[in-house]
């Protein structure tokens, strides 16, 4: 034998997929049962690990969807605050807008009543002035001695 020359067989080399021709059909058939329970083994095998990937991944996806969730009704919670603060403020604004236009009402008021009280006045000063000449002069001696008189009272 020569070490650099290739083995001689007898018969050509089995491929895997092919059944060996020169075994019986007994062999054969349990050769390819074997190759169908591995096959079937190995893609159950695949298949259990596929289910538990998307056993993992449905668990994490439920997971999410419930921190989701909470997060929704948090926002939830708090929209509803929200609400009834604004559905607050709105009263109280409505009861200074109240406030409001009754104080302007009442300056109105005021503000007319000092027009004919002062337009009044001016017409019966106008009268007086015109029948005394200085009535200035008279007007500060009627009130000088209320005046100081009120001033003693004020003084401790």
């Amino acid at each position: 034998m020569s070490y650099g020359s290739p083995k001689k067989n007898s018969s050509p080399p089995l491929r895997r997929s092919e059944p060996n021709l020169a075994c019986s059909n007994d062999i054969n058939d349990n050769i390819s049962q074997r190759k169908r329970k591995r096959g079937d083994e190995a893609d159950l095998q695949r298949m259990e690990n596929m289910m538990l990937d998307m056993k993992s991944m449905f668990s994490e996806l439920v997971s999410q969807q419930e921190q989701h969730n909470i997060k929704i009704d948090a926002l939830h919670s708090a929209l509803e605050g929200i609400r009834s603060q604004n559905c607050l403020i709105s009263a109280q604004n409505a009861e200074i807008q109240t406030q409001n236009n009754d104080i302007r009402n009442s300056r109105e008021d005021l503000a007319e009543s000092v027009i004919s009280e002062k337009t009044h006045d001016e017409a019966w000063g106008m009268g007086f002035r015109q029948s005394i000449p200085n009535f200035s002069a008279l007007w500060a001696l009627l009130w000088l001695p209320y005046s100081s008189t009120q001033l003693r009272e004020k003084v401790p």
